[in-house]
Parts: structure tokens; sequence; C-alpha cells
């Protein structure tokens, strides 16, 4: 029950029952999960692509059009058509561990989740690529710690594996000898100790022997590093508060160095890149001035149209 938790069956095992059942929602939910994260920035994608062709190929509408409805009136505005959204980087951590996870669980007793997670590992690898290049925006610089957080949830898949890996083969209503089924007396007799079976004679099973061994060191080794991971991190903070030494890793956006070019793609500079009032589209739309006039770099100012006055 702890490790299956409540199914709602008759018996919260891996038994014949949770095969016919429980697994295929498993499968299923794996299944879903190569093409349902890439369903939406697909579409968008696609969406996005027909609106700026439009635009590419019948251009503007001028801010002295007779019926304006493009809803444009600033070079903001227009970027917005083209630049792609913020690729949220922690929900595809979130779906990536996801599949992972179940998939070391059930590995074992369901062994088509293990090429169908290769599977939705390598198309959310080309289609995140694809769109990244195509669709996404340059995305900000992220720090290190949601890799590695993600990379120490690895070896705890491992030892999720081994447990639940022991606890399938030491189930005997699945995985049975010839020796136990020969007979009507053999079947009834193995029935009842399995029955009386307790958790350490579960687990202590000549087939699952070693994985159960390997499942213990493995999670030993994990808490004891974790702790001392935990304890040199405090011990470390607890030295920096003493010697007023404390040290903040938060990097603030002006304690990095950005060019213009860099600043105008990651969004940092918001409106015209210009301080010319003249090239600012309402402005020339409320004083009917042409273009070209307001792009020349002779007319400085707005006292020279005598229009202020």
């Amino acid at each position: 029950r702890f490790l299956i938790g409540d199914t709602g069956l008759e018996n919260n095992d891996f038994s014949v029952e949770w095969y016919e059942r429980v697994s295929p929602l498993i499968m299923l939910l794996i299944v879903g999960n190569v093409a349902a994260p890439h369903i939406e920035p697909l579409g968008k994608f696609w969406l996005r692509k027909r609106w700026t062709r439009q635009y590419d190929r019948n251009g503007l509408q001028g801010l002295d059009a007779k019926k304006k409805n493009d809803g444009i009136y600033c070079q903001e505005e227009l970027n917005r058509i083209y630049v792609g959204p913020t690729f949220h980087l922690k929900f595809r951590y979130a779906q990536i561990m996801v599949n992972y996870i179940v998939c070391m669980m059930y590995g074992l007793g369901l062994p088509v989740l293990m090429p169908i997670g290769f599977v939705s590992f390598v198309t959310m690898f080309w289609v995140d690529k694809w769109l990244f290049i195509r669709y996404y925006r340059t995305p900000p610089s992220y720090s290190h710690k949601i890799c590695v957080g993600a990379s120490t949830l690895l070896s705890w898949g491992v030892a999720l594996h081994c447990a639940f890996s022991m606890w399938i083969l030491s189930n005997g209503e699945i995985f049975y000898s010839a020796e136990n089924m020969a007979t009507h007396s053999s079947v009834q007799e193995y029935a009842e100790k399995y029955e009386r079976s307790s958790l350490y004679n579960r687990v202590t099973q000549p087939q699952v022997y070693i994985m159960t061994v390997t499942f213990v060191l493995l999670t030993l080794s994990l808490l004891l590093w974790h702790t001392m991971l935990a304890t040199s991190q405090f011990l470390v903070r607890c030295v920096r508060v003493v010697t007023c030494s404390a040290k903040n890793e938060t990097i603030s956006r002006h304690e990095v160095e950005w060019n213009y070019k860099d600043a105008l793609m990651r969004g940092l500079i918001h409106g015209l890149p210009t301080y010319r009032m003249l090239m600012n589209p309402v402005w020339r739309h409320y004083f009917k001035l042409d273009i070209d006039f307001a792009s020349d770099s002779k007319n400085k100012d707005l006292n020279e149209l005598n229009i202020l006055h």
C-alpha cells in the first residue's frame, strides 16, 4: 500500500487486477506526454507564422490610413508580433521529471514504458530545439540551480526503480515457478504461504536479494550525501554570518553589462529606440508629419515647425 497507494482494488499490490485496471492508465499517461506538451506551442507557432506572413506580404497600414484596424501604432507593438513568447524552463523540467520517474518506477513491470520514455525524451529535445530557433525569444540567463536540482533527482529515480522492481518481482501471484504450480495442493500451499508472507520475507527472496541490497546501499549513500551537503552549507552560512562576510549571490540587472542590441532583444528597452520626438508615430499622426520629414536629422525640435505656438 505504501508503494502503490490506494488504487481502489481489493488487493493493493501488483496483482492481475492491477495490470488490468491501473497499468493501462499509466501507459496512456506516458504516451500522451510524448505529444501533449508540444501541441500548444506548435499551434501558436503556426498561427503566428500566418499572421506575420500577412504583414510581410501586405505591409503595415499607415497612420494616415482611412481605416486603420491592425492596432499597430509604435515599434513596440510591432515587435510583439514577431518576437515569440518566453520559454518556461521550470514547466519543461517538471514534465521531463514526471516521465522519468514514472518510467523508472514501473519500468520493470511494464517494460514498454522504457522505449516510450525514450521516444518522449527524443521528441522533446528536437521539438524544443526547433522552437528555440524559430519561435521562442532569447531566454534570460538562468542559473545552474534548476539543472543541478533536476540532476540530483535522477539518482533518486534509480532508488525508486530498485524499490518497485523488488516489490514487483517478489509478487508470487504474477511471478511463480513451475514447481509451485505442479499440483493443486502445491498451488494451495503456495497461495497460503504468499498471503502470510511478511515484508522481510518478500524482500529477501532469492530473485530480489541483490536488488534489495542495491536499494538499501543506494538509499543510505544518498541520504548521507544530502545530509553532509546540507550540513556543510549550513556551517558555511554560519561562518559568513559570524565573520560578517555574507555574500549575496543574486545578480541584479544593473550589475550585468548589457550592450544596446542585447538589451533591445531581451525586452529591457521599451518604446522607441530613439529620443527623437518626431519619430513617435502618435505625434506624426496628430501633426500629419511625413516619415521622411520626421526622420530628417535637421528637424531637431518641434519649435522649428511652429506647431506648438
